[in-house]
């Protein structure tokens, strides 16, 4: 459903904000909230395109040029992930599917260090875990922003 029609998701956020806050609140209006808050929507892509430059956003980490195994093991997973997740009680790591991430090395590099993987689908977008929680996004937002009284406090 969100890969054909892309305002899906805002428009159920602003579907629950209203049935919580008894406001009605439009979806292009939660969009331009998010990404005045720094927040943008992505399309998903098919493939990634690993002959550009590739931003691997969750860890802050910038790679230029083609991402392979052995540049995401060194220039990603040793220096950023590991650190991260040995500072961490328990955790599940989750990747998508991008080739450098499924190879046997970077397999082996998760194996060896203990690291546990959250299973992914092949390409499944609708079965993403992030889809999960807009409702919670949602919710959480509506707690800590105070309900607007007047249509004119949402501009």
């Amino acid at each position: 459903m969100t890969v054909t029609d892309r305002s899906v998701i805002s428009r159920t956020a602003a579907q629950h904000i209203e049935s919580v806050t008894h406001y009605s609140v439009s979806a292009r209006t939660i969009r331009r909230r998010l990404q005045e808050s720094g927040l943008s929507a992505r399309r998903p892509l098919l493939g990634l395109p690993l002959n550009r430059t590739t931003d691997v956003s969750a860890a802050n980490v910038r790679i230029v040029g083609t991402l392979n195994s052995q540049r995401y093991i060194s220039e990603v997973l040793e220096p950023v992930v590991l650190p991260y997740l040995q500072g961490l009680a328990t955790a599940i790591f989750q990747q998508d599917n991008a080739r450098p991430h499924l190879t046997r090395i970077v397999q082996r590099f998760f194996v060896n260090h203990q690291i546990e993987l959250l299973p992914r689908p092949a390409r499944s977008l609708d079965l993403s875990p992030i889809e999960n929680m807009w409702p919670i996004v949602a919710q959480r937002l509506t707690q800590i922003t105070p309900p607007v009284a007047t249509a004119d406090q949402l501009w």
